[in-house]
């Protein structure tokens, strides 16, 4: 965590790079200050997916796979009322967030069709809310 407040004092953008298989560490990455994570070597969409679930707070009541969603510390005042609620962690974040993907394997390089997919998925989240580089 100061790390990254210190990085964003000095107006930098705190970006964490994780291992593979890191899922979850996505998520926490965040919740502990880093504006965005990188997520390299995947082959198949179905990471892309699964690493775009885990920087997003989930919208509630969504379809599709939960297991990899993005959660949150639950912190309480006082007197017992959350200090959050999940509407305000989405709408704080929203667009906030970016979602790096490495495209460094043959199947992400060399194979176009999943090259497209994984691209529509990063753009699916919005302007200057993801990269894709090699």
């Amino acid at each position: 965590r100061e790390e990254h407040a210190l990085l964003a004092s000095y107006g930098l953008t705190p970006i964490q790079r994780l291992h593979r298989e890191a899922l979850s560490e996505h998520g926490d990455a965040l919740a502990c200050g880093a504006r965005g994570t990188m997520r390299p070597y995947a082959v198949e969409v179905a990471e892309a997916e699964a690493y775009l679930a885990c920087v997003d707070f989930p919208e509630p009541g969504g379809a599709g796979d939960r297991r990899f969603a993005r959660g949150a510390y639950p912190v309480f005042a006082a007197d017992g009322t959350p200090t959050f609620t999940p509407a305000a962690l989405r709408e704080a974040e929203a667009g906030k967030t970016l979602a790096m993907l490495q495209f460094e394997t043959e199947e992400y390089i060399f194979d176009a069709t999943t090259r497209r997919r994984v691209l529509a998925l990063l753009a699916a989240r919005g302007p200057q809310a993801s990269v894709a580089f090699i």
